[in-house]
């Protein structure tokens, strides 16, 4: 470069943006994933349709094993409220659970070619819950799944 020849000099430009969260999370929520099992009372038999009278309904598989815990499911809400609709069947299903009912042998009835069916006029004796499979196996939790409200939420 000679002397003659000089570069413009530019001066540094900085540009500053204000950060806007894309989502506001007002709650943070955990599941803890319990397997109340089946083998401990007897039931054993799962069947992926909570109501035994809408026709006879083949068995799903067998929970084989007693009360255990699994994984923690978490969630985050814009709201109070726990995840609830669509959000909600997004997480479920992500671990495949389904709604389903318990039964032992007495409240069931065999096929001869193999398998367990609903037994109607037993269906009062059949535990109702959630069921799914982690690893090829079964589990299943009789009642409802509760959500959990994590305590300082805005810093999850």
């Amino acid at each position: 470069m000679t002397k003659r020849e000089r570069k413009a000099y530019s001066k540094p430009l900085m540009l500053m943006e204000q950060f806007v969260p894309q989502e506001y999370v007002a709650t943070c929520w955990w599941l803890q994933l319990e397997c109340t099992g089946g083998s401990t009372s007897g039931d054993h038999y799962v069947f992926d349709n909570t109501d035994p009278t809408t026709g006879e309904n083949a068995a799903v598989g067998q929970v084989t094993h007693g009360y255990h815990l699994l994984d923690i499911l978490k969630a985050q809400t814009p709201d109070d409220n726990p995840p609830q609709g669509q959000y909600l069947l997004d997480i479920l299903s992500s671990i495949g659970e389904f709604p389903a009912a318990l039964a032992n042998d007495q409240n069931t009835h065999g096929n001869p070619n193999g398998g367990r069916y609903w037994m109607v006029n037993k269906h009062g004796q059949y535990e109702i819950g959630y069921a799914w499979y982690t690893n090829g196996e079964l589990h299943f939790h009789e009642g409802d799944m509760v959500w959990k409200k994590q305590s300082s939420p805005n810093a999850s």
